[in-house]
């Protein structure tokens, strides 16, 4: 396993569940079942068996290929709280995220993940909206 710092934010898929008064039920992502309501989350790149490769990752980072429903450990940097979650979708896209704030001490994180509202509660308050992470890959 490999270790990948950035930052986290939180995106709405699939169907709400409890999280409808913060979304609507929307597509279910790039695999086709992803649910805000689980502890699913999108990575830039990711590899979907019958469909074009989906790769948001070439500026800023190296990250490794994943493909649907693979499972990451997603460490919050601030408090120390951590989810495992499975990917669901493809995103952020870290082209436009390079250098984005995030807080805590950590001035500059690239998006490297997006967790469902059901993930990113585990390990922070969804106001916060974007939290400094370690990601286990």
């Amino acid at each position: 396993m490999a270790y990948y710092y950035g930052s986290a934010s939180w995106f709405c898929c699939g169907h709400a569940g409890s999280w409808s008064s913060r979304c609507a039920d929307t597509g279910h992502g790039s695999c086709g079942n992803c649910e805000s309501y689980l502890d699913h989350a999108a990575w830039p790149k990711l590899k979907r068996p019958g469909y074009p490769d989906c790769n948001k990752s070439d500026n800023c980072l190296s990250l490794p290929w994943k493909y649907c429903g693979d499972t990451l450990v997603v460490y919050n940097r601030c408090n120390g709280q951590q989810v495992t979650v499975e990917v669901h979708d493809c995103g952020p896209n870290t082209n436009n995220y390079c250098n984005w704030p995030c807080g805590c001490g950590y001035p500059n994180c690239p998006a490297i993940i997006d967790l469902t509202p059901n993930a990113f509660s585990k390990i922070a308050n969804l106001d916060v909206g974007r939290i400094p992470v370690r990601v286990t890959a």
